[in-house]
């Protein structure tokens, strides 16, 4: 169960360092496949990190959902920061 909870936690956090408080340096901003989607949209960013973080540890039919479940994370970790 523990396998399933770290995926969805860093790219959950790793998708508010990169969107929502820009972490990265100012040139990865500039770039034009930055400002596009999935990279200037939390929820496509945190969605597709989830995938990616979760193809390794996880079987690739659970992806999606928990995919999905980190982009829901990011959105509550954002709301309840910003409270």
């Amino acid at each position: 169960m523990d396998i399933l909870v770290y995926p969805i936690l860093i790219s959950a956090l790793a998708t508010l360092a990169v969107v929502e408080f820009r972490v990265l340096p100012q040139w990865f901003y500039a770039l034009p496949f930055a400002k596009r989607k999935p990279f200037s949209c939390m929820t496509c960013f945190a969605f597709w990190l989830g995938v990616i973080l979760t193809l390794p540890t996880c079987q690739w039919y659970l992806a999606p959902v928990l995919g999905l479940a980190s982009s829901a994370t990011a959105i509550i970790i954002r709301e309840w920061t910003f409270k």
